[in-house]
């Protein structure tokens, strides 16, 4: 990274790099939004992860203070690394929800589809539902045929655990919420739409 012409500039070098790193994620981002194409240079890795910040950024921390420049470590530094910290890169981690109803009212009408002359699922003691549940989440076949049509609401189920199954970026999930869980069997089915 270090050049003869930046040679006593290791922090610039270093913090250059970073940023035009910063700058091309940001760009690359744009263009995802904007259904753009955007071609990513050789030498630059998009930012996914704060970790990817964090590491240079620490390198400069470690660096300054080591040459008792805490003063300038201790400022917009440190609290740039306390940001990233608390923050990651997604500024926010999505937090999902929906009702435990929504999800039996799902796998009722997969089930249907399944077993049509089958009693409702809503109907079946607790005990049957979490053998059924655990029976399926070990099972290497999957329970949801993608290309079936659904109702509006099934449909908005299984697009949301489809889009949770894609995001390959840890830090920018949060928490699944399942409102008015009651029994296991509740948490058992959001893990099986999970899968």
């Amino acid at each position: 990274l270090i050049d003869n012409k930046n040679a006593n500039e290791p922090y610039r070098v270093l913090l250059k790099h970073l940023l035009l790193q910063v700058r091309t994620t940001r760009d690359w981002l744009k263009a995802q939004l904007d259904n753009k194409l955007f071609d990513i240079p050789k030498d630059i890795e998009l930012i996914h992860s704060y970790k990817q910040l964090q590491k240079p950024l620490e390198i400069c921390y470690r660096s300054l203070c080591d040459n008792k420049l805490e003063l300038i470590a201790n400022g917009i530094l440190l609290n740039t690394l306390r940001r990233l910290a608390c923050f990651g890169v997604t500024s926010t981690k999505l937090d999902l929800r929906q009702e435990s109803t929504r999800h039996t009212q799902a796998l009722e009408e997969i089930l249907l589809y399944i077993l049509p002359d089958n009693e409702k699922y809503s109907q079946w003691s607790e005990e049957k539902k979490q053998e059924f549940l655990l029976k399926e989440l070990n099972s290497k076949r999957p329970l949801i045929s993608y290309r079936q049509k659904w109702t509006k609401d099934t449909q908005e189920i299984l697009d949301t655990f489809e889009i949770i199954g894609k995001e390959n970026n840890e830090e920018a999930l949060g928490t699944y919420i399942i409102s008015m869980a009651g029994q296991p069997s509740d948490i058992l089915l959001v893990a099986l739409f999970m899968k």
